[in-house]
């Protein structure tokens, strides 16, 4: 989904593709290599896939003004830790998401397993996403709920076109085909205008997954520099739910550049990456070669409960596209 808050998931990799005639194939190869320090105990040198990926995308036909598209991507587990085939052996490719839809002059619509709007205007704020500082090796830094991450099934959804030279909204339902009818929806919009843009997203996955969450973003690009902002808030029917705050920048260094995150949680919300504390971010990524990315990061999350779960990264990154 590139030009659309929803639709950014047809672009979620965000990488570099080479084109044969409607189609294109895509992937990049993620990896790090480094340490990890958790409760004072370090695990040693690991390497780590980092949510490598292989995806087809296209679009058919052209009628009135109406294009069809339609996008697979597949999760690519080099070091061999992903799903175990039925030979017992780990499983090579695995599923992401997969959907199609038709769009022209009224908007998108499209249809599939896919990411919300929701976790995708948290991502293009994350300049860390899919890295090693990500909780679990993949997904978002710390200071992002746990719906930054994730596909979701049976996605029926609607992106308008631009209004009034800035404006975008989406409306998103979460079909449940089982006989119980919990359904789940997304709805929001963003105002995008000379870099600035600023955005409100709301699920209501009460039925589904007994939560609900808000999310307020804004972010600033110009030349060489970009900063961004996330706040969210979550109920879970805990006591208190999750309050999520990030802050992160980014500036430009010759080929590669520097980025920096800061997040905090708040809440009576369970799991490592809802627990009340906080923790910071800073790498470097340096362009080698056109589609060659190497880079690294310090990372380190400190929990209020004590030290037993905090997490010290020290990671040496390896994305290679094509």
């Amino acid at each position: 989904m590139k030009k659309l808050a929803l639709a950014a998931a047809i672009s979620a990799a965000a990488v570099p593709t080479v084109s044969m005639a409607e189609t294109t194939i895509y992937g990049n190869f993620r990896y790090t290599v480094g340490t990890v320090d958790t409760g004072g105990t370090d695990t040693g040198i690991t390497a780590v896939n980092n949510a490598s990926r292989l995806g087809v995308k296209g679009s058919v036909g052209d009628k009135d003004g109406i294009t069809g598209f339609y996008h697979l991507q597949m999760g690519a587990n080099p070091d061999g830790n992903g799903a175990t085939g039925t030979g017992g052996g780990p499983t090579a490719l695995t599923d992401r998401f997969y959907f199609a839809g038709f769009k022209g002059s009224f908007g998108t619509a499209l249809f599939g397993r896919a990411s919300s709007p929701y976790k995708m205007a948290g991502l293009k704020l994350d300049p860390f996403y899919d890295t090693a500082a990500g909780s679990h090796n993949a997904g978002s830094n710390y200071g992002f709920s746990s719906f930054t991450n994730g596909f979701f099934n049976n996605v029926v959804a609607y992106i308008t076109p631009k209004i009034a030279g800035g404006l975008t909204a989406n409306i998103v339902a979460v079909i449940d085909d089982s006989a119980n009818d919990k359904h789940a929806f997304n709805i929001g919009g963003a105002w995008s205008s000379n870099g600035v843009t600023v955005g409100l997203q709301y699920i209501d996955a009460d039925d589904l997954l007994g939560t609900t969450a808000a999310r307020f973003h804004a972010g600033y690009k110009a030349k060489g520099w970009s900063a961004g902002i996330n706040y969210e808030d979550i109920d879970d029917g805990s006591a208190d739910g999750g309050q999520f705050l990030n802050i992160s920048g980014a500036y430009g260094i010759g080929s590669g550049k520097i980025a920096a995150s800061f997040g905090t949680v708040d809440g009576s919300m369970t799991g490592l990456r809802n627990a009340k504390g906080s923790g910071y971010t800073i790498g470097y990524f340096h362009n080698l070669a056109k589609k060659t990315q190497v880079g690294g990061l310090i990372s380190s999350v400190d929990y209020d409960a004590g030290t037993a779960n905090d997490r010290d990264v020290v990671g040496f990154m390896l994305v290679q596209s094509f």
